[in-house]
């Protein structure tokens, strides 16, 4: 599949800055800009690939790749990275059934692989924000600092036994196997005077009886 939208007109300042409201959403956290007029730009374009194949003779797999670019104006004219631009989407699934004995039993494996491009964040300016104790964004440099791949496989094992008329099922979903530290967001502690980072969940074992 290849795509290309142009998104206009785009909220953006009165007055010339990197703001756009194209990028709403990306903090978690709502906007309260106000002032705003519809003279901002924004274009998506890219391909995306996808292979499958349905569950047969107890095996299944479904894989994705995005390639893509978003970009856009603010009312300063600079065309920039969104918050949203990773470049890439790669996904990847996979799962395996083994019958177990003559009664119904089933040994079932299941593995999900994500790669995904890092998002770009604004730099914050450590001396200006140690001076006014709050966090101050280098919005000249909106959306430059890269940062890493977010990666994160996930692996189900699973024990199913049919019985007339139940099933019993005991599982194990290991997330994030590999115990990647992938980030979830930065932000400026002014207690500690210095940029903290947070991340997504570590490993994680999940049991299941059902």
């Amino acid at each position: 599949t290849l795509s290309l939208h142009d998104a206009l007109p785009i909220s953006v300042n009165t007055f010339s800055s990197s703001y756009s409201m194209l990028n709403t959403g990306a903090s978690f956290g709502p906007s309260d800009v106000d002032s705003l007029v519809n003279k901002g730009k924004g274009t998506n374009y890219g391909c995306e690939i996808t292979l499958e194949r349905f569950f047969d003779k107890g095996f299944y797999f479904l894989t994705t790749a995005s390639l893509f670019q978003s970009r856009y104006s603010g009312s300063d004219g600079v065309e920039r990275n969104t918050a949203f631009n990773t470049g890439h989407v790669f996904n990847a699934l996979a799962g395996k059934e083994f019958k177990i004995g003559r009664k119904g039993s089933v040994l079932a494996l299941n593995l999900k692989v994500s790669n995904v491009g890092g998002r770009y964040l604004t730099p914050i300016d450590l001396q200006k924000s140690r001076e006014q104790q709050t966090a101050v964004y280098m919005n000249d440099k909106a959306f430059t600092q890269k940062q890493p791949d977010y990666f994160r496989t996930d692996l189900r094992i699973a024990y199913r036994k049919e019985f007339r008329r139940s099933t019993l099922e005991i599982a194990i979903d290991l997330q994030n196997l590999t115990n990647n530290q992938n980030i979830f967001n930065q932000y400026y502690d002014a207690k500690k005077g210095k940029v903290v980072t947070n991340y997504q969940q570590s490993f994680f074992p999940v049991p299941t009886v059902r």
